[in-house]
């Protein structure tokens, strides 16, 4: 048995490669392309994760919980019949 695998494309190189692409999707992949800037997008990553730390750090009272929301408790216990 031999397997034989495709070359390491991204998603954007395997959708340019695919001949049922549209030229129209095309055209709009490739303007997307050249306006992404890696360096920002990790930038921009990053803050959203320090952002998510720290609303995790804070602690949770009766103003900011959602009204209904269930207590941990309650969502623990109600995991053993969710599926």
């Amino acid at each position: 048995m031999r397997k034989r695998y495709h070359a390491p494309a991204t998603p954007y190189q395997r959708l340019l490669a695919n001949p049922r692409t549209p030229n129209t999707v095309r055209q709009e992949m490739e303007a997307v392309y050249v306006t992404q800037d890696p360096v920002q997008l990790l930038s921009d990553i990053r803050q959203v994760q320090a952002r998510l730390v720290e609303i995790a750090d804070q602690p949770v009272t009766e103003a900011t919980r959602a009204a209904g929301a269930p207590t941990l408790e309650q969502f623990l216990a109600s995991l053993r019949t969710a599926w």
